[in-house]
């Protein structure tokens, strides 16, 4: 039997090949990307962070009446995205019951458009619809994911939503520079 140093270069090729091919394989299933193992996304949140308890205050003092309707609603989609996407839920989804709630949040976003005066969250608004149409046209995983990341932080900006340990810093409406 050959030695390491004596394999052919046909073999390293061989055992390159398979690797990369794995590595790829592995991550398509779990849904993550090369960038994803280098850099962090997100805001990790310290409760004791002034400035960043203070950026959330800010946020959520500027929330009207208007505004409390779309955040029923958006408290509502978090719920949603919470149990089906999170903690690795995401690798087994039901891809009729996402594509269910997407068009529930395309019709309820459309309904909501014309009533808010902020422009960041009209902003949101306008990308959570495009996720949750791209959702409804190719079923991409990467939108669900995105979606249950917008909704997150929108229910910290406008509800108060407290049990959270990090933003991710996807919406303009709680923007951290």
């Amino acid at each position: 039997m050959k030695g390491i140093k004596e394999m052919s270069l046909f073999s390293w090729i061989m055992i390159s090949i398979v690797m990369i091919i794995s590595l790829l394989l592995f991550f398509n299933v779990f849904d993550l990307s090369f960038s994803s193992l280098l850099f962090k996304s997100g805001h990790t949140i310290d409760p004791n962070d002034e400035e960043i308890i203070e950026n959330i205050e800010e946020v959520q003092a500027t929330v009207g009446d208007d505004q409390e309707t779309v955040g029923d609603f958006i408290a509502d989609m978090h719920q949603f995205y919470n149990k089906t996407t999170g903690y690795g839920a995401i690798n087994a989804l039901d891809r009729e019951e996402q594509r269910k709630h997407a068009k529930k949040v395309v019709e309820a976003v459309d309904g909501y458009l014309f009533d808010i005066e902020d422009d960041a969250l009209i902003k949101d608004l306008k990308y959570i619809k495009k996720l949750a149409l791209d959702v409804l046209q190719h079923e991409k995983k990467s939108s669900i994911r995105d979606l249950h990341r917008m909704f997150h932080d929108l229910d910290i900006a406008l509800n108060n939503y407290d049990e959270y340990d990090k933003i991710w810093n996807v919406t303009e409406t709680l923007k951290f520079k």
